[in-house]
């Protein structure tokens, strides 16, 4: 039987202007994992599919652990995010869209509800999605990546990510 690969977890999170970031962080590093390095608070303006819900005005920013975790996880990760973003909505509306995901040596992959045609399914109605590939020394978008993460300047917020990955996965080699 081989070993579950290390991963390093990740969150992306979208959120209406009315929900404190610094709380909802907080509650992350609680409930999910404690997170080190995190993007820059960004507009999010790439589409306005959760306007109906959360509002206009709504800001992306990822985070990234601070240590590694088997892969098998991100399904517990996805049920925690989703119990999370219950929390947070009001009127049965969601103020906050909190995805986890990780990253691999080639790859970030997203946890998802949602049977899109490139998902993989995990159990429990969850499925994952690889939304970047990483070759040529460069993140690489995919025709179903999501406009958010094909972004450019996305593609190279998530470079330290990968770099943290690397530095803990050698760290714990043995």
């Amino acid at each position: 039987m081989s070993r579950v690969p290390e991963v390093l977890p990740l969150l992306g999170v979208i959120a209406s202007p009315a929900a404190p970031l610094a709380e909802l962080e907080s509650e992350v590093h609680a409930e999910l994992f404690e997170t080190g390095l995190a993007t820059p608070t960004l507009p999010f303006d790439f589409t306005d599919y959760y306007e109906a819900e959360m509002g206009a005005g709504l800001v992306r920013r990822w985070h990234a652990a601070t240590s590694l975790l088997p892969a098998d996880r991100l399904p517990a990760l996805k049920e925690a995010s989703i119990q999370l973003e219950s929390r947070w909505s009001e009127a049965g509306l969601r103020r906050v869209n909190v995805d986890p995901g990780y990253i691999s040596e080639t790859q970030l992959l997203l946890a998802t509800t949602k049977p899109l045609p490139a998902a993989v399914y995990l159990r429990d109605g969850l499925f994952a999605v690889v939304e970047l590939l990483y070759y040529g020394a460069a993140f690489r978008e995919l025709p179903w990546t999501y406009p958010d993460y094909a972004a450019a300047a996305a593609r190279g917020w998530f470079e330290p990510f990968r770099i943290l990955f690397l530095k803990l996965r050698k760290e714990a080699a043995p």
